[in-house]
């Protein structure tokens, strides 16, 4: 079975900020627009507005001709949102702040969570870390999509480990 790769935001804003910067490392960027026209690697609308919203990558990608980004307005994603932002709001291991932090709608990761539920064999693409040390006696004022897609069973890697899967070569 064919793994898709969701990309969260920290995939384009993270290389481009701190160690990929467009114009050092521009065969990263070349890579990375060959993989956006790949058919198992997937952007949602959320992620690809919050990369809409960088000064850097934004012209970027909008420029990346047959380039879609997926819809999350599928009422099965929509379904799994509800799930997703049900159990950040009621499991314990957050705080207001935290909790509060994963409501608006314009907030990609609860989406990209989603998305991955509803996807069969979906892994999420992302530089966070888990938390692993949640505790409803401490509660975090950090939600980290790690977190929240282990308990959904979803798998999550990181940037390199997908560049590899990918056979970027810079």
């Amino acid at each position: 079975m064919t793994t898709i790769y969701l990309l969260d935001s920290n995939c384009f804003i993270t290389p481009a900020r701190n160690f990929y910067a467009y114009d050092i490392a521009p065969s990263f960027w070349k890579h990375l627009q060959k993989c956006l026209l790949h058919p198992d690697v997937v952007v949602i609308q959320p992620v690809a507005n919050e990369i809409k919203q960088d000064d850097e990558i934004g012209p970027w990608l909008e420029s990346i001709s047959r380039f879609s980004a997926l819809s999350t307005r599928q009422q099965d994603i929509t379904d799994a949102y509800r799930k997703v932002i049900q159990y950040v709001a009621t499991c314990g291991f957050y705080n207001r702040a935290g909790i509060t932090s994963w409501m608006p709608q314009k907030i990609a990761d609860p989406w990209l969570i989603a998305a991955a539920i509803v996807m069969n064999n979906a892994q999420i693409v992302t530089q966070e870390q888990p938390s692993g040390n949640l505790s409803t006696k401490s509660q975090s004022k950090k939600v980290k999509i790690p977190d929240v897609a282990s308990h959904f069973k979803v798998s999550c890697i990181g940037l390199f480990d997908f560049m590899r899967k990918m056979n970027f070569k810079l």
